[in-house]
């Protein structure tokens, strides 16, 4: 449901303000932008509302009749599905993904997110011998891929897909690709907290980002930022707080207090590293650091760690 839309002319200069506020995803989804005066600023919003609601339906867990739920009827069963290309494209990052973090970013932990989701209803969590028996049903290796057809098969049965940890980011760019798209250049997208940014504002170094937790702010400008921690979603159970972020290989959620912000070229990386960096041990967060070329701050258990590049642009309260 569309909650609000703004267009405000600038005084002087090309460009005019535009804004949308829309509920998308469980969050509220937002958009400032400057798009050149010759652009139909009307149907500017429409398309860009149409295509945030088209894919945030198709990479959903949630709905029961989506591409991902057939993809799950279909697990295990001798025949791989063709699925529309953004689908494709984002299992196939998502297994790029996989192989770089030795397994601890893995979007086939659906039927484990399910699980727990079935037991916070009930405000349990799940008996170790049964999550045990889920993860047999966990693993990019059981997915195969032929861009040939744009198919996905998914070779176990009862194999679900969850694009939670990198769903948002993925839609964001191709928000930014389609608003560029259309000649608009500055632009800042708000997936709930999962930032994609496009040239800055008018006048400008770039977009001022908060990050509370570290009591300061960041500018960006043409990247993505995003935050992961306890302050956005959490489960309590008999004095100890279970996070939303899931181990993929043991299936438990993270006990121990961690927030970490990412910032990286696409909100597709920077979403799915702000959730899994606070698995990893300090070797493989420096390989993935290089490989992706991310800024970010993590605080957990083992402490506080920050690249000097994010230290550099940080600017205390």
């Amino acid at each position: 449901m569309l909650t609000g839309i703004g267009v405000l002319a600038q005084d002087g200069g090309d460009s005019t303000y535009t804004s949308i506020v829309h509920r998308s995803m469980g969050t509220t989804v937002t958009l400032k932008a400057f798009p050149p005066r010759s652009v139909n600023v009307q149907q500017l919003q429409d398309q860009f509302v149409s295509m945030l609601d088209s894919l945030a339906y198709l990479l959903s867990d949630y709905e029961d009749q989506n591409m991902v739920a057939q993809l799950s009827s279909m697990s295990g069963k001798a025949r791989p599905l063709c699925v529309p290309q953004p689908l494709f494209d984002v299992t196939s990052f998502s297994k790029d993904l996989w192989k770089l973090t030795d397994g601890y970013f893995d979007v086939t932990i659906g039927i484990v997110t399910h699980f727990w989701r079935d037991q916070f209803k009930k405000e349990k969590i799940p008996k170790p011998e049964k999550m045990k028996k889920k993860l047999k049903y966990v693993g990019m290796d059981k997915v195969i891929l032929d861009s040939t057809k744009n198919s996905i098969y998914l070779t176990r049965s009862k194999m679900q897909l969850d694009f939670g940890a990198i769903g948002k980011g993925y839609i964001g760019d191709q928000l930014g690709l389609f608003l560029r798209s259309k000649g608009v250049k500055s632009f800042l997208i708000d997936l709930g907290g999962d930032l994609v940014a496009g040239d800055a504002p008018p006048g400008k170094e770039g977009w001022n980002i908060l990050c509370d937790w570290l009591e300061g702010g960041v500018l960006i400008a043409n990247e993505a930022l995003a935050t992961s921690g306890p302050d956005y979603q959490f489960f309590h159970y008999r004095g100890e707080v279970y996070s939303h972020v899931i181990n993929p290989k043991t299936g438990w959620g993270v006990k121990s207090p961690s927030t970490c912000t990412v910032i990286a070229k696409t909100g597709a990386v920077a979403d799915a590293m702000a959730s899994v960096l606070s698995l990893l041990g300090s070797d493989l967060i420096e390989s993935i650091q290089k490989d992706l070329i991310l800024d970010f701050a993590l605080i957990n258990e083992n402490g506080f760690l920050i690249t000097p590049e994010f230290d550099h642009r940080l600017r205390k309260f």
